[in-house]
């Protein structure tokens, strides 16, 4: 995986937590569990939720920026991302067959729907979010300034809705490796305001495990403000 330190290496983690998350909503999908599928419900709703607005993000925000700063953005990108959207719209409403179904109907062949589209979502992914890390997001590093790095940054979280932002760095931070969540925490610490960065860190500390905030404490040291 692409992956480097600055402004833009938030891109590459939520690409990384992206391809984990769905990585675990398959293997939920095998086995929906004795709840009658709402954990995996609850899951991947949150899931799609979260490619629609990082989708979202890249083609109202990052790439506008991007072509910009004479940035060339190929076609095809967004209409992966409108495919993709189909994908996850024929998701969504198979969802919402298995929870009006009837106690005593099968939702077997729900399921099995649910299965086969994950996995075409995830071969298209998979294939979309590697061009991007390889070829796209090194264009950014390479081309635009640190501070223009930063203004991209900070355009994209302040137009993420505020119904998913609260819900978003537990997510993240669920999904990546610690090394990569100690340097996205820098990251932030390098673009964002101190106040800004302090409060998102009080909402990290809030979602993770007690033993991920003192090891990113150990990581970050600027986090023990906090104690």
């Amino acid at each position: 995986m692409s992956w480097n330190d600055g402004p833009l290496q938030s891109w590459y983690d939520i690409h990384e937590a992206i391809r984990n998350d769905l990585r675990h909503v398959r293997t939920m999908a095998v086995d929906p569990g004795a709840d009658a599928g709402a954990s995996l419900i609850e899951a991947v709703q949150f899931f799609l939720d979260v490619l629609t607005v990082h989708s979202m993000h890249e083609d109202g925000v990052a790439f506008p920026f991007m072509q910009r700063h004479g940035i060339e953005i190929p076609k095809r990108i967004r209409e992966d991302h409108i495919r993709e959207w189909s994908t996850a719209y024929d998701v969504r409403v198979t969802l919402m067959e298995i929870h009006a179904l009837d106690e005593d109907c099968d939702a077997g062949s729900a399921y099995k729907r649910i299965r086969t589209d994950l996995e075409t979502l995830e071969e298209d992914l998979l294939t979309h979010i590697e061009f991007e890390d390889r070829e796209l997001i090194p264009q950014c590093e390479a081309r635009l300034s640190i501070d223009d790095q930063k203004v991209l940054v900070t355009k994209l979280i302040g137009e993420t809705p505020t119904w998913i932002a609260p819900h978003l760095m537990s997510w993240m931070f669920s999904n990546i490796s610690l090394e990569h969540a100690a340097h996205l925490l820098e990251a932030w610490q390098s673009v964002l305001p101190h106040a800004t960065f302090l409060e998102k860190a009080r909402a990290i500390r809030q979602s993770v495990e007690a033993p991920i905030w003192t090891a990113l404490k150990h990581a970050v040291p600027i986090l023990r403000e906090l104690d």
